[in-house]
Order: C-alpha cells, then sequence, then structure tokens
C-alpha cells in the first residue's frame, strides 16, 4: 500500500521489484510515472485510487502476472507501453474519464479477451491493443475520433468490430492480420 502521503510515484521507483504482489495506490497519489512498477513479475492485482491523472508511459509494463487492475475514475491517460506484455489480464475496464490511450498501452496482452471502454475516450493510439491475441469482440464508444495506426493489430481472435458514429480516422493498418475478424460495424 502506498501511503495517503505520497503524491507521487516517479520514474522506477518499484521497477523490477520481483516479489511485489498486490499494490494499493494511496489517495493522494496523482501520478505513476514512467516505469514506476516495470518488470514486477509477481504482481497480480492494482488497485489505483480516484486521486490518480496519468499513468506514465511503461508504468506496468512486463507486469506478466498482472490479473486485476481497478482504475480510479479520475485517470485521463494512459501511457505508451502502461501495460504492455501483461498477459495473464484477461478483461481491463477504461474509466469514462479517460481521453487517450496512448500506443502500445495495451500491446502484446496476449490473455486479454474482453476490453470496455468509457464514454470520454477520444483517441486509440499507434498500436495500442496490437498482438493482443486473444481479444474477440470491440465496441468503440461514438466519442473516439480516432483509431491510430495498427491500433488492433494481429488481434488473430477478434472476431467482431463495431465502430462508433463519430470516428472519422481509422489509421493506416489499423486492423491488419485480424485474421477472424467476421463482422466489422462502421
Amino acid at each position: 500500500t502506498i501511503g495517503n502521503g505520497v503524491t507521487n510515484i516517479g520514474t522506477y521507483a518499484f521497477a523490477s521489484c520481483t516479489n511485489l504482489r498486490n499494490l494499493v495506490v494511496g489517495n493522494r497519489v496523482y501520478n505513476i510515472g514512467d516505469h514506476s512498477f516495470d518488470w514486477c513479475r509477481s504482481m497480480t492485482n492494482a488497485t489505483i485510487s480516484d486521486a490518480v491523472t496519468r499513468i506514465e508511459d511503461y508504468a506496468f509494463n512486463n507486469c506478466t502476472t498482472l490479473k486485476t487492475v481497478t482504475l480510479g475514475s479520475n485517470v485521463l491517460s494512459l501511457g505508451a507501453s502502461a501495460f504492455r506484455e501483461c498477459g495473464a489480464l484477461t478483461k481491463f475496464n477504461i474509466p469514462n474519464s479517460v481521453k487517450n490511450i496512448d500506443g502500445g498501452a495495451f500491446g502484446y496482452c496476449d490473455g486479454l479477451t474482453n476490453i470496455t471502454f468509457g464514454t470520454g475516450l477520444t483517441n486509440i493510439g499507434s498500436g495500442a491493443f496490437a498482438n493482443c491475441s486473444s481479444l474477440r469482440n470491440v465496441n468503440i464508444p461514438d466519442n473516439v475520433i480516432s483509431l491510430q495506426s495498427s491500433a488492433f493489430s494481429y488481434c488473430f481472435s477478434l472476431t467482431n468490430v463495431a465502430i462508433g458514429n463519430g470516428t472519422t480516422n481509422i489509421g493506416a493498418n489499423a486492423f491488419q492480420s485480424c485474421s477472424g475478424m467476421k463482422t466489422a460495424t462502421i
């Protein structure tokens, strides 16, 4: 548990703490810095408080046993590769507060089968969900304006995609090699 006196978790603060299993972020932490929990390969649960507004690049990269993440209701942005290679994640709920998912944020999360997007989301970055080989269905909310290049490329199990009415840009290779796709509603 990160205490309520802490307001910022800096770059590499807990990186490679290979025996860290459970994380609870205190009610005053507003930022989880780059690589903060990178390579914490025993972590199974992370609970992020409502005070956190930004999860920086590679914050939880390669936390291969991370199964459950509960994001607070005020996170605005998920940084590049923030949850990259978190293969034990099977589902993830993006709160309504999140506006932007940066490139590669969930890349190579090969156990991820279900992603739920909040209504505040406007941008899904390049390769944000690339190589999520177990992802089955994607429903892009109406307020998402842009799907960047390769956003869902190589999601071999992806069978159904529904893209909301507000999307004006679908980037190059956005769904490249999604060989299982049967239905795309644009």
